[in-house]
């Protein structure tokens, strides 16, 4: 099969590097494949076209978009697989209705779980989603016509993060981190992006810092909003955060993660998947992370609560379950093992790809939407429906107090009517 990966660039981000591990593992399973970058291309256009994959590169301006466009056209590929937001989208709308063909299926890899009811959905035969999460939500938003969906997550190289020699660890803590040996680091790393970092990070750091003298806060990509945060506290705490700088090395990202006794995540718009998450536990540093119901929330169940981790019902337990892990090594060392072992399982890039090329079959060989949902649902081996109680099974041993107003706002937002007349007001369709 002739398989065409396409994404808007090829930078660091998340998105991108889901593409070029798919695009990757489609060709070692022996399939033909090639990518397209619509928009621009970036880093990991270099590492495609070493392991063989050829990458066209489109460009900001339309005639360089549509040269882009055209030359993956004439690849003729079989199926074309687009990494996307998942809502509508004009230009990649326009982008699908020039290159799919009579005799081309279309999946997407629905990077935020958004239901698109326009025009351009009718394009796609199956929507892969990251997590049960997104796909129960997605089944709320985009109603019965819509072509069906399916759990496809994110896939991982286990083999790029692992927990280094103790060595090498103490090594970290003492050169980069400056924190003495009975130190207790809480870490977080992420890209600058304010819509992203929680402040309820810093509030959580300060509160445990009044608790025990060693707790120290350790971070990559801290964004502005949360550094204005840390300045306004007293010396002592400001004293105990320490700002690795960006770490472009996978082995030195291994020992920044491991370096940390918790992860602490807590994101404003939640996580649709979280590769940080991913990474963290790879390296067998447990993480706590606050979910957060009315937003994305794949989080609670990458970390999976009493798996990988700690999961708080909202920010406000962040300081609570962190404390709980950092009074007891012990737990910490074999929730650190268990979701390494949980990630290996569930995210490893050969696994996932098995199952995308799974559902691939079963989109090349249905000749309408309702078939490919039978073929889905009969499939044991596949997830294509989510119900409510598997949800609420998801939320139910979280622990910390909750918040009245996110469960109200997880009501309203997965509930059809209500979120259609919001994206109405917000002109979304």
């Amino acid at each position: 099969m002739k398989i065409l990966t396409v994404v808007d660039r090829l930078s660091r981000g998340g998105t991108a590097r889901a593409a070029e591990v798919f695009s990757r593992g489609y060709r070692q399973a022996g399939h033909q494949v090639a990518v397209l970058a619509h928009r621009e291309g970036g880093i990991r256009a270099q590492a495609l076209t070493q392991a063989g994959i050829e990458v066209f590169v489109g460009g900001q301006d339309d005639e360089a978009w549509a040269a882009g466009v055209e030359a993956a056209d004439r690849f003729a590929p079989d199926l074309i697989h687009i990494h996307r937001p998942g809502m509508a989208n004009p230009v990649e709308t326009e982008l699908l209705r020039r290159l799919r063909k009579p005799d081309r299926r279309v999946v997407e890899t629905n990077v935020f779980g958004r239901a698109d009811r326009s025009d351009g959905a009718r394009l796609i035969d199956a929507h892969f989603q990251l997590s049960r999460w997104c796909l129960w939500r997605w089944e709320k938003w985009a109603g019965r016509n819509a072509s069906p969906g399916v759990l496809v997550p994110y896939p991982v190289e286990n083999d790029h993060f692992a927990r280094p020699p103790e060595e090498v660890i103490r090594a970290f803590r003492a050169d980069r981190l400056g924190v003495p040996d009975d130190a207790l680091v809480i870490g977080r790393i992420g890209q600058r992006m304010d819509g992203k970092w929680h402040p309820s990070l810093i509030s959580a750091f300060a509160t445990l810092t009044r608790h025990d003298h060693r707790v120290h806060l350790a971070t990559i990509g801290m964004p502005e909003q949360c550094r204005g945060l840390l300045a306004q506290q007293d010396d002592e705490v400001r004293s105990r955060a320490i700002d690795i700088g960006f770490i472009d090395d996978d082995g030195l990202l291994a020992a920044a993660y491991a370096a940390m006794d918790v992860f602490v995540h807590a994101a404003v718009i939640g996580e649709s998947f979280g590769y940080v998450l991913a990474e963290s536990m790879l390296c067998e540093t447990p993480v706590v992370a606050a979910s957060r119901p009315h937003k994305d929330n794949s989080q609670i169940e990458v970390v999976g609560h009493g798996v990988g981790g700690l999961i708080t019902r909202s920010t406000a337990g962040l300081a609570g379950a962190t404390r709980t892990l950092l009074d007891d090594p012990d737990r910490r060392r074999d929730l650190g093992r268990r979701g390494r072992a949980s990630v290996i399982e569930r995210f490893d890039a050969e696994v996932v790809t098995r199952t995308a090329l799974r559902v691939a079959d079963h989109v090349v060989a249905s000749n309408n939407p309702d078939t490919l949902r039978r073929r889905l649902a009969d499939d044991n081996a596949l997830v294509s429906r989510v119900g409510d109680g598997e949800v609420r099974a998801l939320l139910e041993p979280l622990v910390g107090p909750g918040s009245i107003r996110e469960k109200a706002l997880m009501t309203a937002v997965v509930t059809p009517g209500l979120h259609r007349l919001r994206q109405k007001l917000l002109g979304r369709g």
